[in-house]
């Protein structure tokens, strides 16, 4: 049962995960540099690197949903549809840009 936020109800039935967007898997170091800051911050107890290429903090307060997405601003993952089809990840170098099935 996702919140309201978008946030992921965990098993334990009290805490919450946030998943953050990573275009095709391609992150900086700046990027990752904020969401370990977020993750510190809120004393985030799990990161998890997922099987769709992204990176989900887990066992988050419900009273820290608003405040986290806003710290992660365009890095936030909000609903979306529930499947993609393909995410092309634009580099410059051509034998990195290629689309991946997700």
């Amino acid at each position: 049962m996702a919140h309201h936020t978008g946030a992921i109800l965990q098993r334990d039935g009290k805490t919450f995960g946030v998943v953050t967007r990573i275009p095709g898997g391609i992150v900086t170091p700046d990027t990752l540099e904020k969401i370990a800051a977020v993750a510190r911050n809120y004393r985030v107890p799990m990161v998890k690197l997922t099987s769709g290429q992204r990176v989900m903090l887990i066992g988050l307060k419900e009273q820290d949903l608003l405040s986290i997405y806003q710290d992660l601003g365009q890095f936030a993952e909000y609903p979306a549809a529930s499947h993609h089809r393909a995410i092309s990840a634009n580099t410059p170098h051509p034998r990195y840009s290629r689309v991946y099935a997700a």
